[in-house]
This record gives C-alpha cells, sequence and structure tokens, in this order.
C-alpha cells in the first residue's frame, strides 16, 4: 500500500463486502451464501482483507470497519 492512500481503498469490491458481513458479526457460511460464492472463497476474502489490513483477528477488523464507515454503531 503506498503512502497516503487510506487502506479501505485498497480492498477489492468482495473484500469489502467480507469486511461488512464479518464486522456485523455473520459466520463464513452466511457470508458465503449472501456472495452466492464458496465458504473457501470467503475464508480467501477474509485473509487477504485481514493481510492487507495488517489485523490478526475480528475484533480489530470490527474497529477499522467502524473506523472507516463499512458499519455503523
Amino acid at each position: 500500500m503506498s503512502p497516503g492512500r487510506a487502506p479501505i481503498s485498497a480492498l477489492s469490491r468482495r473484500e469489502l463486502e467480507t469486511l461488512k458481513y464479518v464486522a456485523e458479526g455473520k459466520t463464513n457460511s452466511v457470508i458465503a451464501g449472501l456472495l452466492d460464492v464458496s465458504v473457501k472463497s470467503v475464508e480467501t476474502y477474509r485473509g487477504r482483507l485481514m493481510k492487507k489490513l495488517g489485523v490478526s483477528n475480528v475484533p480489530d477488523l470490527v474497529k477499522f470497519a467502524l473506523l472507516y464507515g463499512v458499519i455503523s454503531l
């Protein structure tokens, strides 16, 4: 990621959708149904977005999603 860019801009559309659903507390299987993809694809999207954002757990994903307006309280 280049300096000065918002981390959210590095995410693909699918990664962003996955972030939203994970932050809302949905399971991988539910997310797979919503996105009409396999559970393995959801796991891949989730892993990529965590790597891109430099986070290693779901609470940090939720914090990021709140901070960048992906979800609201």
